[in-house]
């Protein structure tokens, strides 16, 4: 039978945010909120989330506080690294 695989999240992002490492997709989302910040919010947290519409709000409303939540909301939540490991599972044919 075939291996089964199973994803686990990388050791290393379970730190907390505060000393995780940046990675380079969350920095491309950063340089991104300095132009269209509900654009990087959009990719880091989707559109059917109330994260998204405020950094709407905040942006039509004051440029300075949309890029400002942007950042936030990317440092926030840092990228995942998800690892796929693949488990053979032993059966014995008798």
């Amino acid at each position: 039978q075939k291996a089964r695989p199973h994803t686990h999240t990388h050791p290393d992002t379970l730190s907390s945010t505060s000393s995780a490492i940046m990675h380079c997709c969350d920095i491309v989302l950063i340089i991104i909120s300095f132009f269209l910040p509900p654009l990087a919010v959009f990719f880091k947290k989707g559109c059917c989330v109330c994260s998204f519409w405020l950094s709407i709000v905040l942006t039509c409303l004051l440029w300075i506080p949309g890029v400002i939540y942007a950042i936030y909301i990317v440092t926030r939540h840092p990228h995942k690294e998800v690892i796929v490991v693949y488990h053979e599972h032993d059966h014995h044919h008798g």
